[in-house]
């Protein structure tokens, strides 16, 4: 018995130093004077304007196997005081089937008839149209970085397909985004 009491008052005197020790850590107290913060600016400017206003949207129309387009927006800081973080936010407002065609026909689960009088064919029975042509996009994004010379951010000619070294790509190609996936995922539409 007296060996559980020496050995409880030994656990004791070793948790009142370390207690001790350790309160003197964090009882010291420090005054700094004369610090300033400064918010920097960041004021976006958008295709030139500020506020930017976009006139009508923009369309994605008479998309075929393989074809590519771009869409290009110049951002950037109106003061170059701070780096600017910038979200895309894409909102699919209309997808259509278009001209039907023997393959989307049978796809949808229609039946592709010709009629040799009019040398044309039409899809029937069961059809359904998909609509969902975002599904089928790859979608890629690139930023320029102009901080070594605006001049060096180039696009080929009639597609805007970024060219040279300072066109860093945020979302390749190889990675098969779909639009589907880029479209409302940050937001409710």
């Amino acid at each position: 018995m007296n060996k559980i009491a020496k050995s409880l008052a030994m656990i004791a005197f070793v948790a009142a130093i370390a207690v001790g020790a350790t309160s003197s850590f964090f009882s010291d107290e420090e005054k700094s004077v004369g610090n300033t913060f400064t918010a920097g600016v960041v004021d976006i400017v958008v295709d030139g304007q500020n506020p930017w206003h976009m006139s009508t949207p923009y369309k994605l129309e008479d998309m075929k196997p393989s074809f590519t387009k771009y869409i290009k927006f110049t951002v950037r800081n109106l003061v170059n005081s701070n780096p600017i973080n910038l979200w895309k936010h894409i909102k699919i407002t209309d997808q259509s089937d278009g001209v039907i065609t023997e393959p989307e026909c049978e796809e949808g689960g229609g039946t592709w008839v010709w009629d040799n009088t009019n040398e044309t064919g039409k899809c029937e029975d069961s059809y359904v149209p998909r609509n969902n042509l975002a599904a089928y996009i790859i979608y890629d994004m690139w930023v320029c970085d102009v901080t070594a010379g605006a001049n060096l951010c180039t696009t080929e000619l009639n597609t805007d397909k970024p060219t040279g070294d300072n066109w860093i790509p945020i979302i390749k190609e190889e990675q098969n985004v779909r639009l589907n996936w880029v479209n409302c995922n940050q937001a409710v539409c």
